[in-house]
This record gives structure tokens, C-alpha cells and sequence, in this order.
């Protein structure tokens, strides 16, 4: 292109010619021809500028933009390409690293951050197996994790996720079945093979096959050596294989700290019943990082140790918390039946029994459903279904424990005890099992032996509330001092546990410390309210104290909730016959009879009874039985109540003798002339009557004095029964009035007044009244007052009274019998 520039002054700055070589012309030629101005070069200015520029045409221009375009859009689809590479790469590179972190600690932040780096649509089968591992941890809902796996696809390159994600569902859901067919489908493969061998052993081990849990948690522990989740396993298969040693040793290779090693610890040394698993426990339940899964069994453990320690409100109160019994690990089954035996040492059947109902998986420790099962059959169906379940059981020490249970609870104590020894013998067991022995042996009347082992279980827990309470029972009463000595040391330690409270109060009852006896029952109580064995000693204590009114509400208390219960009829029996509350103890006489081995206070009681009741001859014959059963025949006390039971039996020379015999035997010599003088008067024998009177002075007689027989009420009523039996009425009302200033009530004088005022046309029916109250009423006062009130209900039951406690040849058996068959006419 040319440009002229310049005011007139031609300047060139296009392209300069060129002259060739061999060109047409020479310089000289061209010089001859004529020229133009145009092209005079002469006239050219000389400041003209070099050429820089070569004119391009337009074609090579149009071919030089083309090329330029490709060549950028292919460098702006190469930088995309490596870009789009680069960032795959990186991005599958994320995932895998986030999903590996994800299997090797199981924490839901690093599941949930693998699931972060997963794009819409992205690895299905990854996605389910995570929100699967979510949900089997508690931290995820099991639905989101089944509309994960339905979203898989079924084809070869999802299949091991799939069945990943599958197994982790079918254990949240409980289905272990399930669980371990997909589990067995499973070939480890790609980078997650290690989460491939852990799934295979979280079905194997939860399905009740340590040993090859074992196996694959090994294989999933090779592929990521340290990594804590399938190091957890490891140890928790290898105990639950027998290994407690090695699974312990295993742990010690990865951090002590994270939340999945703790857990693992926790449960190993809980099933060793080893030291720690509770400080384990605690510090897993204060991390900020387990999962809800990891809390409940951290509880359990919890729970469990205190029941070890027999803290069993603890133990059960721990349960009941939100993170316990109600909070327990989806489709988790050992979880559900360790709860029910923590419920089951600590007593509570019931809510055991509901904590698996429903439940049909064994879990991962199929010895421990059982134990359970024979535990509940134990308590429900008896001895011989808890035997039957137990001979499927593999004999463990706790298993042992129950066999001995069982036997014990069938009468077999020999079996029993054998298996509590076999039982002691294991460690962490010794203590259990010695302590159960001393409480058979204690049942068996084996003091001795009771004792050794008691004071062997307390070497190693001197404050154990159960097996302090068992030494308390078998110290008492030859060592009651000691006895109290332990339960109120443990009770320091665990001052509202009902077993030492009740301990200790049987304790200060054997070493007779009434009041303190019955106020530490009445604690007892306050724990255990329904106890019919607190009550009935409560009671006991009571009226051993002094205080009738509580006794009588404790016994009333106790047979309320068990009318035949032995303590607490024979205590409310002996209480009203102490307070002559005789109508009442009536009641219970035919119970109270029909209790074997009651011991001679009782028998002594009811002879006494049947004195103040006025049994009569219906008395004599339970008297003499217990004479003859207990080997009493030689207590002077029954001798003299026999005799007292003939004298209201009108057997009066028979009496007599009886009395001599009681004198032999060491009775009071004066009480024996007097009771003889008043059965010869009766007899109307004056004579020997006023012979047995001059004994009675005589051996009562002190020096310078007044003999004590002169004032004693019987001998004012013998003198008056001579002065009636005489015909001298007066005398005879006198010697009785005598006698009832003497003894106000008593039913020999007030019969004797009676008996005088009708003689006279007085008004006997107070004094007859008052000779058939108590104590010591009189049959001649029922016959008397049932003829005054002739064929009544009233007349009717004193003339029964007056059969039972005479013979036939009675004085008036003929007439009462008489009124008797008008009764039954009317």
C-alpha cells in the first residue's frame, strides 16, 4: 500500500523495488530511456525511512485467523480436558480418602463428611453403606438408610457396597439372618476391602461365632493396621472367643483415647469382671464423640458394675435412665438380655422379663440368653425348667451359679453346694460363689461351716451388702457382736441398701436390744413394706420391748399379707395371751396348732392359754400332747397347768396328784399346798383342804412375822369354799370379797361370790360375769350364766365352753347338755 505524505513533497514509503539478477536492461539501458518525474529518484527526499512492513494478503490474512481460532480453541479444550482430569482424579481421590477415614474410626462425623464429598447421584452403593454405618451407630434413621439401599443399583460394580450396606441394615434391624447371608456374599475387593472383612465379622460376631469374627476382624485389621474401629473388633471378638488376655493386649496398640477403643475395653473387661471397665465406661460416656450406640452400652456397663458390687438400686436405677434401658442400640439382642440379667441380680423379675420379651435373636453371646432364660424359668416354672434350659448352657462360673440355685431350690442342697464350690473356683467368681455356700450351709443348720465360708467371700469385698448380709445370718446369734460390727461398716459405705438395714436389725434382735431391734426394722421396712419377715419381727421386737400396740400392729401387718406365716401367728398368739386378750387368741389357736417345729415358748404359751381361756379338759389333751411330743414331761410348768386345766376339768384328786408331781419337779412348794388345798375343797374335802392350808403357813411362815400365805388371795378363797361348802354363806362371801381386794378380778374369788350371793337371793350375774373373764376362766361361771340365759346364742356358746372343759360326769354336764339340744331344736 502506498502513502504520500508531505506538503507537496513526494515522500515514498511503500515497498521498495528490488533488481534482480539477470533482469531485462541494464543500469545503463534503463538510463537512456525517457523518464518520468514520477520516478525520479533524484528528486526523492532523503530522510525516507527504512521498510518494516511486507503487505499480507487477504487470503493469507483469513488462513492466519483461522489458524489462530482452532489453535485457541484447542488449548481452552485441552486446559478444560486436564482440568476435568485433574479434578476427577482429585475428587475420587477425596472421597476415597473421606470414605477410608470413615471405615477405619466409624465416627459419625467422618461418615457424614465422607457422605459430604459424594455429588448427587454419586457411588450409590458407598452412600448406603455409610448411611447404613449411621444407623447401625444410632446416629443415622434405619429409614434413610433402606431408601439408600433400594437405591442401588443392582449390577456387578455396586455389588459389594451393596451387600456392605445390606449387612449393616439387616443388624440394625435385628434380622442377624439376614445379616449374615449378605455377609457371607461378600468378596473383599477395590480399596474398601478392609470394610468388607469388618461387615463379614460384625455378622459373624453378632450371630454368636467369635472364632471366625475373629478371623475376618484380623483380615480387616491387616489391610489397615492401627486403624481403632477394626482394632475394637479384634479385641471384642478375640474375648468373646475366650482370649481375654489377648484382646487386651491388642488395644494397647492403638489410641487408648478413642471413643471405639474404649468401648471395646469397656466390654472386655466387663465380661472378665476385671477392674477398669467402669472408668472405661465413664470416659466413653463423656466423649463428645460416641455415638448413641457406644453411650447405651457404656450405661450398661455402668449398670453392670453396680450390680457386681451389689448396689442393685443403683444397678436398676442406671438402667431406667435415658440412656439405658430405654435408649438400647438398635437390632442390638446381647444388649436387651445383658439388661435383663442386671435386672435379675438386681431382683426385679418382672421388668426383666419384659426387657426380652418379644425377642427371639440370642445375640452375640448365645451362653447368655441362655442363662437368662433359666433365670426367668427359675423364678416362673421352678427348679426343673431352669435344669433344663442350663443343660444346653456351656458351664461358665455364672452359669454354675444357677445350677446350684436350682438344686438348692429343689432340695437337693449336696448338688447345690457342689456346684457353688465349682463355681467359687473361677476367677472373679470366688467371692459369689463362697457367698452362696454360706447362705445353703446356713439354711442347713451347718453354722460352722456357714461361717468360713462367709468370712472367705469377705476377705476380698468386706462391704459387698449381699455377702455382708449373708456372713450377718450366719454369725447370728453365737457371734451377733461381730455380726453387727459388719453390717453397720458396710452400711457406711452403702447406707440405704435394704439387705444391710435388715442385717443389721437381725443382728441387734439377736443380741436382745429390743428397742434398737424394732426401730432397725422399721427402717428395714420402709424398703421392703410388702416383707412379711419384717413385720412378723418388727413385731416381735415390739413386744419383747415393751410396746403392745406397735407389736400388735406389725403382727396384724404380716398376716394381712400371709395369714399362716409362722413368726408373726405365733408372736400375735403369745402377745394376747400376755395381755389376756384370750377371745382374740382363740382365733388363732387351730392355725397356730397346725405349725410344726414353733419351738417350746410356743407350746409353753398355748398351755398357758388354755388355763386362762378355761379350756378345761380340751386344753389337758393339747397340753399333754405337747408333754409328749417335745419331751416336756419333765417342765414343771406344764405339770402345774395340767393340773390347773383338771381343777376347771372337775378333776379334782387327779389334780391333786398332779400338783405333787410339779412340786417334785421344783414348782413352789407353797403354790403347790394352796393349789392342793383349793382342788380338795372343791372336792369337798375340808379336812385335807385345811391340811394343805397349814402347809402353805408353814412354809411360808418369817420370823417375828405374819406368814405370806395368810393374805394370799387362793388361800382367802380355799377358806371360803370351806365356809360354803358348810352352809355358812356370809362367811364365805366375806372370804371372797377379801380375796378380791386382794387380787382385783380374780375369777376364783368372784365364781366363790357368785356362788354365795345365789345362796343368799343376791344378784350373782357381775361376779359371774366376772369369774368367766380373764385370766383364768371359770367353766363353773359358763354353766351358771347359761342357765340364766337360757337357750340364747349367748346361753347356747357358755354351755358348749362348759361341755368342752368338763367330762360327762361334770356337775352340771346333764343340764347344759340339755340346753345345748333346745339350742339346736330352736
Amino acid at each position: 500500500m502506498n502513502v504520500f505524505e508531505g506538503g507537496g513533497e513526494a515522500r515514498y514509503v511503500g515497498v521498495r523495488p528490488q533488481l534482480q539478477a539477470g533482469s531485462k536492461g541494464s543500469p545503463k539501458q534503463m538510463s537512456d530511456e525517457p523518464k518520468s518525474d514520477l520516478f525520479k529518484l533524484d528528486e526523492v527526499d532523503r530522510r525516507l525511512e527504512p521498510v518494516t512492513e511486507v503487505l499480507t494478503p487477504p487470503e493469507v490474512l483469513r488462513r492466519q485467523r483461522l489458524r489462530r481460532t482452532i489453535a485457541i480453541v484447542i488449548s481452552v479444550l485441552l486446559a478444560a480436558a486436564t482440568a476435568w482430569v485433574v479434578h476427577h482424579f482429585v475428587h475420587a481421590s477425596a472421597v476415597e480418602s473421606a470414605a477410608l477415614a470413615a471405615g477405619d474410626t466409624g465416627r459419625a462425623s467422618d461418615v457424614r463428611e465422607a457422605l459430604a464429598t459424594l455429588g448427587a447421584g454419586e457411588a450409590p452403593g458407598l452412600r448406603a453403606r455409610l448411611e447404613a454405618m449411621l444407623a447401625w451407630a444410632g446416629e443415622g434413621e434405619l429409614a434413610v438408610a433402606e431408601a439408600a439401599l433400594a437405591a442401588v443399583p443392582d449390577d456387578e460394580g455396586e455389588a459389594s457396597e451393596r451387600l456392605k450396606a445390606e449387612t449393616y441394615v439387616a443388624l440394625a434391624q435385628g434380622d442377624l439372618s439376614r445379616a449374615s447371608q449378605a455377609a457371607e456374599r461378600l468378596i473383599a475387593r477395590g480399596t474398601f476391602a478392609a470394610e468388607t472383612a469388618h461387615a463379614r465379622s460384625l455378622a459373624a460376631f453378632h450371630a454368636g461365632d467369635p472364632a471366625r469374627a475373629l478371623v475376618e476382624a484380623r483380615a480387616a485389621s491387616g489391610v489397615r493396621e492401627g486403624a481403632p474401629r477394626y482394632t475394637a473388633q479384634v479385641a471384642l471378638s478375640a474375648a468373646y472367643a475366650g482370649d481375654v488376655d489377648g484382646a487386651l493386649t491388642a488395644l494397647e496398640g492403638v489410641d487408648r483415647g478413642a471413643p471405639e477403643v474404649l468401648f471395646a475395653r469397656a466390654l472386655v473387661l466387663m465380661r472378665a469382671r476385671r477392674a477398669g471397665g467402669d472408668e472405661a465406661a465413664a470416659a466413653l460416656a463423656a466423649h463428645e464423640a460416641s455415638t448413641p450406640r457406644e453411650r447405651a452400652w457404656a450405661t450398661l456397663v455402668e449398670a453392670w458394675s453396680a450390680s457386681l458390687a451389689g448396689e442393685r438400686e443403683r444397678a436398676r436405677g442406671v438402667l431406667m435412665s435415658d440412656t439405658g434401658l430405654l435408649a438400647a442400640p438398635p437390632g442390638d439382642a446381647e444388649h436387651r438380655w445383658r439388661v435383663a440379667e442386671i435386672l435379675l441380680r438386681a431382683g426385679d423379675v418382672e421388668t426383666a422379663r419384659a426387657a426380652i420379651a418379644g425377642l427371639e435373636q440370642v445375640g452375640a453371646d448365645p451362653a447368655l440368653a441362655g442363662r437368662v432364660r433359666a433365670w426367668l424359668a427359675l423364678e416362673g416354672e421352678g427348679p426343673e425348667a431352669a435344669l433344663a434350659v442350663l443343660s444346653t448352657v456351656p458351664a461358665s462360673p455364672d452359669a454354675l451359679l444357677l445350677v446350684g440355685r436350682a438344686h438348692e431350690r429343689r432340695g437337693a442342697p449336696a448338688e447345690a453346694a457342689a456346684a457353688y464350690e465349682r463355681g467359687a473356683q473361677s476367677e472373679g467368681w470366688a467371692a459369689e460363689g463362697l457367698s452362696a455356700g454360706a447362705a445353703l450351709a446356713t439354711s442347713q443348720g451347718d453354722r460352722e461351716r456357714a461361717r468360713t465360708l462367709a468370712r472367705r467371700a469377705l476377705e476380698s469385698t468386706p462391704t459387698h451388702p449381699a455377702h455382708v448380709a449373708i456372713a450377718v445370718a450366719a454369725l447370728v446369734p453365737d457371734e451377733a457382736a461381730d455380726a453387727l460390727g459388719l453390717a453397720e461398716a458396710a452400711l457406711a459405705r452403702h447406707p440405704d441398701d435394704d439387705r444391710l438395714l435388715v442385717a443389721r436389725a437381725e443382728a441387734l434382735y439377736a443380741l436382745e436390744r429390743w428397742d434398737a431391734a424394732r426401730e432397725a426394722f422399721a427402717a428395714a421396712l420402709a424398703k421392703r413394706p410388702e416383707d412379711v419377715a419384717l413385720h412378723a419381727q418388727r413385731g416381735d421386737a415390739a413386744r419383747r420391748a415393751g410396746q403392745p400396740g406397735e407389736a400388735r400392729e406389725a403382727f396384724d401387718a404380716a398376716l394381712a399379707r400371709a395369714p399362716t406365716d409362722p413368726l408373726a401367728l405365733t408372736g400375735r398368739f403369745l402377745l394376747d395371751v400376755e395381755e389376756h386378750r384370750l377371745d382374740d387368741a382363740a382365733t388363732l389357736l387351730d392355725r397356730v396348732a397346725a405349725l410344726r417345729d414353733v419351738g417350746d415358748q410356743v407350746w409353753l404359751a398355748r398351755a398357758r392359754f388354755h388355763v386362762g381361756y378355761g379350756s378345761g379338759l380340751s386344753g389337758m389333751r393339747d397340753v399333754n400332747r405337747a408333754m409328749r411330743e417335745r419331751g416336756l414331761r419333765g417342765n414343771a410348768e406344764l405339770r402345774v397347768i395340767v393340773a390347773e386345766l383338771q381343777l376347771q376339768g372337775e378333776l379334782y384328786r387327779p389334780a391333786v396328784g398332779m400338783f405333787e408331781q410339779a412340786r417334785r419337779l421344783g414348782a413352789d412348794p407353797v403354790e403347790m399346798a394352796l393349789a392342793k388345798a383349793l382342788a380338795h375343797a372343791l372336792d369337798g374335802r375340808g379336812n385335807l383342804s385345811t391340811q394343805q392350808i397349814q402347809v402353805a403357813l408353814e412354809g411360808s411362815a418369817v420370823e417375828g412375822g405374819e406368814p405370806a400365805a395368810a393374805s394370799h388371795p387362793r388361800l382367802l378363797v380355799v377358806r371360803g369354799r370351806i365356809e360354803l361348802n358348810l352352809g355358812r354363806f356370809g362367811a364365805a362371801q366375806r372370804y371372797a370379797e377379801r380375796a378380791l381386794d386382794a387380787r382385783p378380778g380374780d375369777t376364783e374369788a368372784s365364781l366363790l361370790l357368785a356362788e354365795a350371793l345365789m345362796r343368799t337371793r343376791g344378784d350373782p350375774s357381775a361376779a359371774l360375769r366376772a369369774a368367766a373373764g380373764y385370766p383364768r376362766a371359770q367353766p363353773m361361771a359358763f354353766a351358771h350364766l347359761a342357765t340364766r340365759a337360757g337357750a340364747t346364742p349367748e346361753g347356747c356358746a357358755y354351755a358348749a365352753r362348759y361341755l368342752a372343759a368338763t367330762g360327762r360326769n361334770a356337775k352340771y354336764a346333764d343340764a347344759m347338755q340339755a340346753l345345748r339340744e333346745r339350742c339346736a331344736a330352736e
